[in-house]
């Protein structure tokens, strides 16, 4: 936890002054007054996403996944011994176009406001690329399933954030994590499974699995088997990027 002083307090272990002193100045590197927004991942999706089309949605997020940490920036700062960003530039944010539309109007409001920042040069790219994305997201998916019941409710605002439009619902969103995918989910991750016995081990399990599925006939078994597939094109990019 950090001490009132912002120093760093671990109960009964004892850092060395240097150890300290870089930790102070990692500190010092996450406090920013805005952050700034890049186009990095959602170029790198929209790469990916262009050339699968036709193929099944859950293989298209596993391809893009993988193309995102084969070509994303990788960087390490001063000082760091545990390494890794989800983002481009160091406390800097990316846009998911799988969750919602990118508003350029809200981008602005939030930029104007002192949230965040933006490249201006980046500008025409991110205004080409939310038209791309603005019907193929799941907000513009969940607005084209309201009733006119369901449609009432979501704009009084009751349990979500009012909706304003059929095609925005909530908006979009910004993040800085490596995910990809559309952030609407309950679950609980098996760390214990992954530390225990390795992603290579699941891979394997899985490639086993697939190799099982000898017939389509069923819908369910069509689905299990595009799902083996992508676990496998993730995890192998995650080992690598590891």
């Amino acid at each position: 936890m950090l001490g009132v002083l912002g120093v760093m307090e671990i109960p009964d272990v004892k850092l060395s002054k240097s150890a300290m002193n870089r930790i102070e100045r990692l500190l010092k590197t996450t406090r920013v007054e805005k952050y700034t927004v890049h186009v990095e991942r959602l170029r790198l999706i929209t790469e990916s996403w262009k050339k699968t089309e036709g193929q099944p949605t859950l293989i298209r997020m596993a391809k893009a996944f993988s193309h995102v940490l084969n070509n994303m920036t990788i960087f390490i700062e001063d000082g760091e011994l545990i390494v890794g960003n989800g983002a481009s530039k160091p406390m800097g944010l990316e846009f998911n176009p799988f969750f919602g539309p990118i508003s350029i109007k809200e981008l602005r409001e939030l930029e104007r406001d002192g949230f965040i920042e933006i490249m201006e040069k980046d500008m025409p790219e991110i205004e080409r690329l939310a038209r791309y994305w603005k019907d193929k997201n799941l907000q513009f998916r969940i607005g084209e399933l309201l009733d006119e019941r369901l449609w009432t409710f979501s704009r009084t605002g009751i349990l979500l954030p009012p909706f304003d439009s059929r095609e925005e619902c909530i908006g979009g969103l910004l993040e800085s994590g490596i995910s990809s995918g559309v952030n609407r989910w309950i679950g609980v991750v098996d760390f214990e499974t992954v530390l225990n016995n390795g992603l290579h081990k699941i891979i394997k399990e899985a490639e086993e699995e697939l190799k099982k599925i000898r017939s389509i006939g069923s819908a369910d078994i069509v689905d299990k088997a595009y799902f083996l597939e992508a676990v496998i094109i993730a995890l192998r990019v995650g080992c690598s990027f590891c």
